[in-house]
Protein backbone atom coordinates (compact mmCIF):
# COMPACT_ATOMS: atom_id res chain seq x y z
CA UNK A 1 0.00 0.00 0.00
CA UNK A 2 1.48 3.32 -1.04
CA UNK A 3 1.68 6.38 1.17
CA UNK A 4 -1.02 8.18 -0.82
CA UNK A 5 -3.37 5.23 -0.43
CA UNK A 6 -2.67 5.18 3.30
CA UNK A 7 -3.50 8.87 3.61
CA UNK A 8 -6.67 8.38 1.57
CA UNK A 9 -7.71 5.39 3.66
CA UNK A 10 -7.15 7.30 6.90
CA UNK A 11 -9.21 10.21 5.58
CA UNK A 12 -12.04 7.85 4.64
CA UNK A 13 -11.85 6.31 8.11
CA UNK A 14 -12.18 9.73 9.74
CA UNK A 15 -15.18 10.71 7.61
CA UNK A 16 -16.98 7.39 8.09
CA UNK A 17 -16.36 7.41 11.83
CA UNK A 18 -17.69 10.96 12.12
CA UNK A 19 -20.86 9.92 10.34
CA UNK A 20 -21.46 7.34 13.07
CA UNK A 21 -21.31 9.90 15.85
CA UNK A 22 -24.31 11.71 17.30
CA UNK A 23 -22.60 14.86 18.52
CA UNK A 24 -19.29 16.67 18.37
CA UNK A 25 -18.28 15.29 21.75
CA UNK A 26 -18.60 11.73 20.47
CA UNK A 27 -16.08 11.91 17.63
CA UNK A 28 -13.74 14.52 19.13
CA UNK A 29 -11.45 11.90 20.78
CA UNK A 30 -11.33 9.94 17.54
CA UNK A 31 -10.36 13.06 15.59
CA UNK A 32 -7.56 13.80 18.03
CA UNK A 33 -6.15 10.29 17.69
CA UNK A 34 -6.41 10.39 13.89
CA UNK A 35 -4.66 13.76 13.81
CA UNK A 36 -1.80 12.20 15.76
CA UNK A 37 -1.63 9.36 13.26
CA UNK A 38 -1.69 11.76 10.31
CA UNK A 39 1.29 13.61 11.79
CA UNK A 40 2.99 10.31 12.53
CA UNK A 41 2.47 9.12 8.96
CA UNK A 42 3.80 12.39 7.55
CA UNK A 43 6.83 12.11 9.82
CA UNK A 44 7.41 8.53 8.66
CA UNK A 45 7.24 9.58 5.01
CA UNK A 46 9.64 12.50 5.45
CA UNK A 47 12.33 10.75 7.48
CA UNK A 48 14.35 7.60 7.27
CA UNK A 49 12.25 5.91 9.94
CA UNK A 50 10.45 3.91 7.24
CA UNK A 51 13.83 2.72 6.01
CA UNK A 52 14.76 1.69 9.56
CA UNK A 53 11.70 -0.51 10.07
CA UNK A 54 11.26 -1.34 6.41
CA UNK A 55 8.57 -0.13 4.05
CA UNK A 56 6.88 -3.52 4.10
CA UNK A 57 6.71 -3.41 7.88
CA UNK A 58 5.31 0.15 7.74
CA UNK A 59 2.55 -1.03 5.42
CA UNK A 60 1.79 -3.94 7.76
CA UNK A 61 1.56 -1.52 10.69
CA UNK A 62 -0.83 0.88 8.95
CA UNK A 63 -2.91 -1.94 7.47
CA UNK A 64 -3.40 -3.34 10.96
CA UNK A 65 -4.19 0.14 12.28
CA UNK A 66 -6.92 0.69 9.68
CA UNK A 67 -8.58 -2.62 10.53
CA UNK A 68 -8.33 -1.94 14.25
CA UNK A 69 -9.81 1.55 13.85
CA UNK A 70 -12.73 0.13 11.87
CA UNK A 71 -13.40 -2.43 14.59
CA UNK A 72 -13.19 0.24 17.32
CA UNK A 73 -15.57 2.58 15.46
CA UNK A 74 -18.04 -0.24 14.84
CA UNK A 75 -17.98 -1.30 18.48
CA UNK A 76 -18.45 2.27 19.70
CA UNK A 77 -21.29 2.86 17.25
CA UNK A 78 -23.08 -0.30 18.38
CA UNK A 79 -22.63 0.46 22.09
CA UNK A 80 -23.66 4.12 21.71
CA UNK A 81 -26.76 3.22 19.68
CA UNK A 82 -27.66 0.56 22.23
CA UNK A 83 -27.67 3.24 24.96
CA UNK A 84 -29.82 5.60 22.90
CA UNK A 85 -32.25 2.89 21.80
CA UNK A 86 -32.65 1.69 25.38
CA UNK A 87 -33.51 5.24 26.45
CA UNK A 88 -36.06 5.63 23.65
CA UNK A 89 -37.66 2.30 24.55
CA UNK A 90 -37.86 3.27 28.24
CA UNK A 91 -39.59 6.56 27.43
CA UNK A 92 -42.03 4.79 25.12
CA UNK A 93 -42.83 2.35 27.91
CA UNK A 94 -43.55 5.26 30.26
CA UNK A 95 -45.83 6.82 27.64
CA UNK A 96 -47.73 3.54 27.29
CA UNK A 97 -48.14 3.31 31.06
CA UNK A 98 -49.68 6.80 31.19
CA UNK A 99 -51.90 6.27 28.13
CA UNK A 100 -55.01 5.63 30.26
CA UNK A 101 -54.55 8.82 32.29
CA UNK A 102 -54.04 10.75 29.08
CA UNK A 103 -57.24 9.36 27.60
CA UNK A 104 -59.21 10.29 30.74
CA UNK A 105 -57.92 13.87 30.67
CA UNK A 106 -58.77 14.18 26.99
CA UNK A 107 -62.31 12.99 27.62
CA UNK A 108 -62.77 15.44 30.50
CA UNK A 109 -61.41 18.31 28.45
CA UNK A 110 -63.60 17.46 25.46
CA UNK A 111 -66.64 17.38 27.76
CA UNK A 112 -65.94 20.91 28.98
CA UNK A 113 -65.28 22.16 25.48
CA UNK A 114 -68.54 20.64 24.26
CA UNK A 115 -70.51 22.35 27.03
CA UNK A 116 -68.96 25.72 26.21
CA UNK A 117 -69.44 25.19 22.48
CA UNK A 118 -73.19 24.86 22.99
CA UNK A 119 -73.26 28.46 24.16
CA UNK A 120 -72.10 29.71 20.77
CA UNK A 121 -75.56 29.14 19.31
CA UNK A 122 -77.08 31.65 21.78
CA UNK A 123 -77.79 34.79 19.79
CA UNK A 124 -79.10 36.74 22.74
CA UNK A 125 -76.22 38.19 24.75
CA UNK A 126 -77.87 37.53 28.11
CA UNK A 127 -78.47 33.91 27.27
CA UNK A 128 -74.95 33.58 25.92
CA UNK A 129 -73.26 34.82 29.11
CA UNK A 130 -75.61 32.88 31.35
CA UNK A 131 -74.78 29.74 29.38
CA UNK A 132 -71.06 30.30 29.79
CA UNK A 133 -71.51 31.00 33.50
CA UNK A 134 -73.52 27.85 34.06
CA UNK A 135 -71.16 25.68 31.97
CA UNK A 136 -68.07 26.94 33.73
CA UNK A 137 -69.66 26.66 37.18
CA UNK A 138 -70.80 23.11 36.54
CA UNK A 139 -67.34 22.09 35.33
CA UNK A 140 -65.30 23.86 38.00
CA UNK A 141 -64.63 20.56 39.77
CA UNK A 142 -63.74 18.89 36.47
CA UNK A 143 -61.23 21.63 35.66
CA UNK A 144 -59.69 21.34 39.11
CA UNK A 145 -59.37 17.58 38.73
CA UNK A 146 -57.78 18.04 35.31
CA UNK A 147 -55.31 20.55 36.72
CA UNK A 148 -54.26 18.51 39.75
CA UNK A 149 -54.12 15.20 37.88
CA UNK A 150 -52.11 16.66 35.01
CA UNK A 151 -49.67 18.27 37.46
CA UNK A 152 -49.21 15.02 39.40
CA UNK A 153 -48.61 12.93 36.28
CA UNK A 154 -46.32 15.56 34.80
CA UNK A 155 -44.16 15.70 37.94
CA UNK A 156 -43.99 11.91 38.10
CA UNK A 157 -42.99 11.61 34.44
CA UNK A 158 -40.40 14.35 34.88
CA UNK A 159 -38.67 12.31 37.58
CA UNK A 160 -38.89 9.08 35.57
CA UNK A 161 -37.65 10.77 32.38
CA UNK A 162 -34.75 12.28 34.32
CA UNK A 163 -33.79 8.81 35.57
CA UNK A 164 -33.90 7.44 32.03
CA UNK A 165 -31.81 10.33 30.71
CA UNK A 166 -29.27 9.94 33.52
CA UNK A 167 -28.98 6.24 32.70
CA UNK A 168 -28.48 7.07 29.04
CA UNK A 169 -25.81 9.64 29.89
CA UNK A 170 -23.97 7.17 32.12
CA UNK A 171 -24.16 4.51 29.42
CA UNK A 172 -22.91 6.77 26.62
CA UNK A 173 -20.13 8.13 28.82
CA UNK A 174 -18.96 4.59 29.54
CA UNK A 175 -19.00 3.78 25.83
CA UNK A 176 -17.14 7.00 25.06
CA UNK A 177 -14.51 6.33 27.74
CA UNK A 178 -13.99 2.81 26.43
CA UNK A 179 -13.68 4.23 22.91
CA UNK A 180 -11.03 6.75 23.99
CA UNK A 181 -8.99 4.05 25.72
CA UNK A 182 -9.25 1.78 22.68
CA UNK A 183 -8.17 4.58 20.34
CA UNK A 184 -5.21 5.43 22.55
CA UNK A 185 -4.14 1.80 22.80
CA UNK A 186 -4.46 1.40 19.03
CA UNK A 187 -2.31 4.48 18.38
CA UNK A 188 0.31 3.34 20.89
CA UNK A 189 0.51 -0.06 19.21
CA UNK A 190 0.91 1.63 15.84
CA UNK A 191 3.75 3.73 17.22
CA UNK A 192 5.42 0.63 18.68
CA UNK A 193 4.99 -1.17 15.38
CA UNK A 194 6.62 1.68 13.44
CA UNK A 195 9.51 1.62 15.90
CA UNK A 196 9.93 -2.11 15.33
CA UNK A 197 8.99 -2.93 18.93
CA UNK A 198 5.76 -4.78 18.12
CA UNK A 199 4.56 -6.77 15.13
CA UNK A 200 0.84 -7.50 14.71
CA UNK A 201 1.56 -10.37 12.34
CA UNK A 202 4.06 -12.32 14.41
CA UNK A 203 2.58 -11.69 17.86
CA UNK A 204 0.50 -14.85 17.88
CA UNK A 205 3.26 -16.91 16.30
CA UNK A 206 5.81 -15.66 18.80
CA UNK A 207 3.53 -16.49 21.71
CA UNK A 208 2.95 -20.00 20.39
CA UNK A 209 6.67 -20.55 19.78
CA UNK A 210 7.53 -19.33 23.27
CA UNK A 211 4.97 -21.64 24.83
CA UNK A 212 6.25 -24.60 22.82
CA UNK A 213 9.86 -23.90 23.76
CA UNK A 214 8.98 -23.63 27.43
CA UNK A 215 7.01 -26.85 27.53
CA UNK A 216 9.61 -28.83 25.53
CA UNK A 217 11.60 -31.01 27.97
CA UNK A 218 15.36 -30.73 28.17
CA UNK A 219 17.74 -33.66 27.89
CA UNK A 220 20.93 -34.15 29.80
CA UNK A 221 24.14 -33.52 27.88
CA UNK A 222 26.05 -36.74 27.15
CA UNK A 223 29.20 -37.09 29.23
CA UNK A 224 31.74 -39.87 29.71
CA UNK A 225 32.56 -38.89 33.24
CA UNK A 226 30.69 -36.77 35.72
CA UNK A 227 32.69 -33.61 36.42
CA UNK A 228 33.40 -32.82 40.03
CA UNK A 229 33.16 -29.23 41.13
CA UNK A 230 33.29 -27.71 44.60
CA UNK A 231 30.05 -25.78 44.01
CA UNK A 232 28.02 -28.82 43.08
CA UNK A 233 26.98 -29.68 39.54
CA UNK A 234 23.63 -28.54 38.24
CA UNK A 235 22.26 -31.23 35.93
CA UNK A 236 19.51 -30.40 33.45
CA UNK A 237 17.15 -32.89 35.11
CA UNK A 238 16.92 -30.56 38.12
CA UNK A 239 16.02 -27.49 36.03
CA UNK A 240 12.28 -28.16 36.25
CA UNK A 241 12.47 -28.24 40.07
CA UNK A 242 14.25 -24.91 40.39
CA UNK A 243 12.56 -21.53 40.26
CA UNK A 244 13.47 -19.56 37.07
CA UNK A 245 15.17 -16.85 39.07
CA UNK A 246 17.36 -19.45 40.83
CA UNK A 247 18.65 -21.06 37.63
CA UNK A 248 21.37 -18.60 36.67
CA UNK A 249 22.75 -20.84 33.94
CA UNK A 250 19.41 -20.91 32.14
CA UNK A 251 19.58 -17.17 31.71
CA UNK A 252 23.34 -17.12 31.03
CA UNK A 253 23.87 -19.65 28.21
CA UNK A 254 27.29 -18.31 27.33
CA UNK A 255 28.53 -18.72 30.91
CA UNK A 256 27.16 -22.24 30.96
CA UNK A 257 28.84 -23.09 27.66
CA UNK A 258 32.19 -21.74 28.82
CA UNK A 259 31.90 -23.74 32.01
CA UNK A 260 31.45 -27.02 30.12
CA UNK A 261 34.27 -26.15 27.74
CA UNK A 262 36.62 -25.56 30.65
CA UNK A 263 35.61 -28.87 32.21
CA UNK A 264 36.18 -30.72 28.96
CA UNK A 265 39.65 -29.22 28.64
CA UNK A 266 40.43 -30.44 32.14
Amino acid sequence: MSAKLLLFALAISVVSSCCLAYSQLDFQPMLEEHNRVFRQLAFTMNTNRAVMVGYEQSNICFDWYMGDQTAISTTYNNEYNACVNASIAAKQALSEQSALDRSELLDAGNSICSALSDCESREDSLQFFQCYYNASSDNTGVLFNISTKAERISNNLTILYKAVEDTELFCTNEARTKNILSLTESTNKLNSCLHGEWNPVSTTEATTATTTTTVEPTTAAPTTAAPETPDGDGSDSDDAQRAPEEDIFRYQPRTRMNKWNIMRRL
